[in-house]
């Protein structure tokens, strides 16, 4: 049971954020001189579903969340992500992403008193 909440929870999570990376790259799009050739091994919604799953998952120390779960027990969510020390190299990427995406999470949350 569980483990089907935290599943939930993290496609949940993966499609708020894959859906809002899209829309951003709609809107951005006319704005950009030249695309990357390169493709990164993890889409930017695939990194901050990681980022953000980190917070929902319990672990304490995101070294070992990332290693001891993400490595393993997402693998088959994530096959394409990295070790954790190019992890950590990639995330100032989307960290714009998350900025934004928390200040319209903020601000269309309902206020509880």
């Amino acid at each position: 049971m569980e483990a089907k909440v935290t599943e939930h929870k993290l496609l949940e999570i993966f499609i708020w954020t894959d859906d809002f990376v899209k829309a951003v790259d709609r809107l951005l799009l006319p704005m950009r001189v030249g695309q990357r050739r390169r493709r990164p091994g993890l889409a930017p919604s695939e990194m901050m579903t990681i980022l953000i799953f980190y917070h929902h998952s319990g672990y304490k120390c995101f070294e070992y969340y990332y290693e001891r779960c993400v490595l393993t027990d997402l693998r088959t969510y994530f096959p394409q992500a990295p070790s954790y020390t190019r992890f950590v190299q990639l995330i100032p990427r989307c960290l714009t992403l998350l900025y934004w995406m928390g200040q319209i999470r903020g601000r269309l949350a309902q206020a509880t008193g």
